[in-house]
């Protein structure tokens, strides 16, 4: 039987200090739920430091972590409601 997924977005802008953090904490909870997949989408909003490219690290050595970059900084309900949000949460194979 295929297991449910759980899917967990995150907005995130400048966070470079805490990503790794939020991360490591959600991961942990989601490794106790057996009984489902999971997929952790981190949304970069726009971001000026580092945090980008730690998401990239992350997502390159978990690949349930996926990375969606915007050019300017989205609220997380428009993304989630926009066609584009609608069609990454679905796919979640894309980076922009």
């Amino acid at each position: 039987m295929k297991k449910k997924i759980i899917s967990i977005v995150i907005p995130v802008c400048n966070e470079e200090e805490n990503v790794l953090t939020t991360y490591n904490k959600i991961k942990n909870v989601l490794n106790e739920c057996n009984s489902y997949d999971h997929e952790i989408i981190f949304t970069d909003n726009c971001s000026q430091d580092k945090t980008f490219s730690l998401l990239e690290q992350i997502s390159a050595e978990d690949k349930c972590v996926k990375v969606i970059r915007f050019s300017k900084n989205f609220s997380i309900f428009l993304f989630v409601n926009s066609s584009l949000g609608i069609k990454a949460l679905n796919t979640c194979q894309s980076r922009f």
